[in-house]
């Protein structure tokens, strides 16, 4: 399973990178300090906390104008969900370096969520269980985080197993939740978004290579959430030879859309 793992790490470094300097990007635009920040909208609002209620538009007549908000130190923003005007989650990674301990190679980073709420960034307790990747939030008290973990277990092979995770907060930090069984070894979700409290969504990839009994190829990974528990929804189209859903957007419980990339015969 090298090849299909190492493509899949591979491009989700890629989507990282990109999705940190898209946030430093936004705010440059602004014209912000060259640090990665998050941008806030302008205007006036609640700042009482995650259930904080209250408008983050500006009037007609007052001109949209972002603001610069530093980030806690050490720590690289990567998504963000909000519940109100002053009351945002942000998903990032805190630590990782060029070189591991024996020099050899890159320090993993370790996943973070920090509360911005009335000026104030607190640290979330989250599980610690895998790399996250997405994050939403319904209601103040019904957040979800999603990812992946690697891992090697006993008498397998070499490479490992990458599977998903998934994570819910009720108030009191993040905690795992079980997921549906996928069939592969190189599995990982990558965005999550809600149309309601009992309406997910969570997309990515799943692939096996043929000593486990797979193909070889990734294939589009979706799961949904009733309200009471995820289940793996089948997904139509061409067959391709790699896919990977990254991004998944609902308008309303019954038009959603999910994104990503795919190849077939070496095109993208």
């Amino acid at each position: 399973m090298e090849g299909v793992r190492a493509r899949g790490r591979g491009a989700r470094a890629g989507r990282f990178a990109m999705a940190v300097a898209g946030i430093a990007a936004l705010v440059l635009v602004a014209g912000a300090a060259t640090a990665v920040h998050v941008g806030l909208l302008g205007g006036s609002g609640s700042t009482r906390g995650r259930a904080a209620t209250g408008s983050a538009r500006p009037a007609p007549s007052e001109p949209a104008t972002w603001q610069s908000v530093s980030l806690p130190s050490g720590f690289t923003a990567d998504d963000i969900s909000c519940v109100g005007a002053n009351d945002c989650l942000v998903l990032g990674y805190s630590g990782g370096s060029s070189a591991g301990s024996d020099g050899t190679g890159p320090v993993a980073p370790t996943s973070a969520i920090w509360q911005y709420a009335g000026g104030t960034w607190t640290s979330v307790r989250i599980a610690g269980s895998g790399y996250l990747e997405g994050l939403t939030c319904v209601t103040a008290r019904e957040c979800w985080a999603i990812g992946d973990q690697f891992t090697v277990p006993p008498g397998n092979d070499s490479d490992g197993v990458l599977k998903p995770v998934l994570e819910k907060d009720t108030g009191a930090g993040f905690l795992a939740v079980t997921g549906p069984a996928v069939p592969g070894d190189s599995d990982a979700l990558d965005s999550v978004t809600c149309a309601g409290a009992d309406d997910c969504w969570a997309v990515g990839s799943y692939g096996a290579d043929s000593q486990n009994g797979g193909d070889g190829i990734l294939h589009p990974l979706i799961e949904h959430y009733d309200g009471s528990a995820w289940t793996v929804v089948t997904s139509a189209g061409a067959t391709l030879d790699y896919v990977m859903l990254d991004g998944v957007y609902c308008a309303s419980p019954d038009e959603c859309w999910a994104g990503g990339s795919a190849s077939a015969g070496g095109a993208s």
